[in-house]
């Protein structure tokens, strides 16, 4: 029995399990933990164990001088979307509930506030907060949004639904286009830094903007059928096959 329990002591980190749990618990206090708080965990429980690791994944794009530490290092980062998928699992099953009416204006500010606090304490551990400031995702995002609503206005079609999956499809492309600067510069491991910082802080911006959007603007956030699409097929496994490749490089450069 003591062998079997430390064989996977390794699969629990308190850092990684308070963030997922307060940062969720935070989310579901501005629906006064009521029927709604579920279905705001079932949408939210991914995004936000994938902001955990990709903090945990900046992290350790600052201290880089250990490459034999990388991969345990790697491994303690995914912790946050295994919790994820259990509070997912629990949160599911059960028909969606999208009303606001257990929701207020002082309910919303105090979960958002704590939500940010706990977004706040992970990026301070994991590598100051200067770190997860990159002004190419925030020109990348300005002038995405800005086409896309400059489309839409064109098109005669609407922004109004479905801007949770946009955000992170801008997140997806700052991330290909980190990966494609990875793979450009495999020659050079001091190049490799900023192109995954790019990557990273990239879907690191897009899955808070989809926090932030199902908390105070739901209708515009979820699609025409209320819906946000971010279960494991269709959002963490793509992005966590994407950090497999960006983390396999990286171990690749120094070799």
């Amino acid at each position: 029995m003591t062998e079997f329990l430390a064989s996977y002591s390794g699969i629990f980190d308190l850092n990684s399990f308070v963030f997922v749990v307060v940062g969720l618990a935070a989310l579901a206090l501005t629906a006064s933990f009521s029927k709604t708080s579920l279905t705001i965990a079932v949408d939210l429980a991914y995004p936000v164990g994938l902001l955990g690791t990709f903090i945990g994944l900046i992290g350790i794009l600052q201290n880089m001088s250990d490459p034999e530490a990388l991969g345990p290092a790697f491994a303690i980062s995914l912790l946050t979307v295994l919790y994820a998928s259990v509070i997912h699992g629990l949160a599911s099953g059960r028909s969606r509930e999208v009303s606001e009416v257990d929701s207020t204006f002082v309910k919303k500010i105090v979960g958002s506030v704590v939500f940010l606090g706990v977004v706040g304490w992970g990026m301070d551990s994991a590598a100051g907060l200067g770190a997860f400031v990159y002004v190419d995702v925030l020109v990348l995002f300005f002038l995405s949004v800005l086409a896309l609503v400059i489309f839409d206005r064109v098109s005669g079609g609407t922004s109004k639904n479905g801007w949770g999956l946009r955000f992170l499809g801008i997140g997806l492309l700052g991330f290909l286009i980190g990966i494609v600067g990875m793979l450009a510069n495999l020659d050079d491991p001091k190049a490799l830094g900023p192109a995954m910082a790019l990557a990273y802080i990239s879907m690191l911006d897009a899955l808070f903007l989809c926090c932030m959007g199902r908390i105070w603007f739901p209708d515009q956030t979820l699609d025409s059928d209320k819906n946000m699409n971010t279960g494991f097929v269709s959002l963490a496994f793509p992005i966590l096959f994407g950090v497999v490749i960006t983390c396999a490089i990286l171990i690749m450069s120094f070799q």
